[in-house]
């Protein structure tokens, strides 16, 4: 005897067994996504509308640069944000944590108290790391910020 299961049924089964995988591939993808986040070990992101000048000039901008834990370090992960303030870039260091929330999205926590959604994109052939910061409430807006590395 052969048991044959509707179109339908056949649909829920494979939406269960995607479901069921989905938690093991966000915990992979969490390491890729680190991996291109700090380029394997440092890497610079610039705002794109950034306007840097040579040496320790600028006219706007932000710079955020991604260190990756050592090894099984259990230390928290290291970034450091430059801000071009009157003309010059200001520095300052946190922490930083990635997460998945619910299946699909990735949260950046910045200092243990800024989230972001983490996302890359590709624009004009090149890619750019999307950190959305979604408003409050329904009255505050939500802010993309695109940036690019220089090996893109």
């Amino acid at each position: 005897m052969r048991i044959r299961f509707a179109s339908s049924t056949k649909l829920l089964i494979a939406a269960g067994l995607l479901i069921v995988s989905l938690p093991g591939y966000c915990q992979e993808n969490l390491a890729s996504l680190e991996q291109k986040l700090t380029g394997g070990n440092v890497r610079a992101w610039t705002l794109d509308s950034t306007k840097k000048f040579l040496g320790t000039r600028c006219e706007n901008g932000i710079i955020y640069t991604f260190k990756k834990r050592a090894g099984t370090s259990r230390a928290p992960r290291q970034m450091q944000v430059k801000k071009c303030q009157n003309g010059k870039w200001v520095a300052q260091n946190f922490t930083w944590q990635m997460s998945q929330e619910g299946s699909l999205d990735t949260v950046l926590l910045v200092g243990g108290d800024t989230k972001y959604y983490l996302r890359f994109v590709q624009r004009a052939g090149k890619e750019f790391l999307r950190l959305r910061r979604m408003g409050k409430d329904k009255s505050e807006a939500t802010t993309d910020y695109y940036f690019y590395h220089d090996n893109s």
